[in-house]
């Protein structure tokens, strides 16, 4: 029965790696990419507007913030989302523009520029707690199971030699 658990155990375990590092691929990396190369700067809010973004039968309205940032006394104009997920993109054009009225044009905002194109920009390195849950919860589970499957195959074990002694 011990060697059935551990079976078992080793499947949940890998499965839990591969659910693991496909979600955190997905969900986290990206973030922790913007977060660990784009260079932050202080940027003009220059215009704020909401962009149509269709796809088949399906649209979503995306909030793009124009600014400009100096570097060496060069001026550079550049197109910033706010954040890599597009969290603040909407099929309802009033909550992106709600989201938008937060800009005032000329004010100062910290944004990141994409080293690879200096006119993209984010306004927002964080990831996002619904993706680190994501990124936990369905890997965690199948650890949780291969936890339990080993602590039982081990306690089946002691138990086996615990009768051999006896005997």
């Amino acid at each position: 029965m011990s060697k059935s658990l551990i079976g078992y155990s080793t499947l949940s375990s890998l499965i839990a790696l591969f659910f693991f590092l496909i979600f955190y691929y997905l969900y986290v990396n990206p973030a922790l990419k913007v977060k660990n190369n784009y260079t932050s700067y202080n940027c003009t809010v220059t215009d704020v507007t909401s962009m149509k973004l269709a796809s088949g039968f399906s649209y979503k309205y995306m909030p793009i913030v124009s600014t400009i940032y100096t570097i060496d006394t060069a001026s550079y104009a550049a197109l910033c989302n706010e954040n890599i997920f597009l969290i603040k993109s909407s099929t309802k054009k009033e909550k992106v523009d709600n989201y938008l009225s937060g800009f005032s044009i000329g004010a100062a905002t910290e944004c990141f520029i994409d080293p690879d194109q200096s006119d993209h920009c984010v306004l927002s390195t964080k990831v996002p707690i619904a993706n680190i849950l994501i990124t936990s919860i369905i890997p965690g589970f199948f650890a949780l199971v291969a936890l339990v499957g080993f602590s039982l195959a081990f306690f089946f074990y002691i138990k086996a030699q615990a009768l051999k002694l006896t005997n």
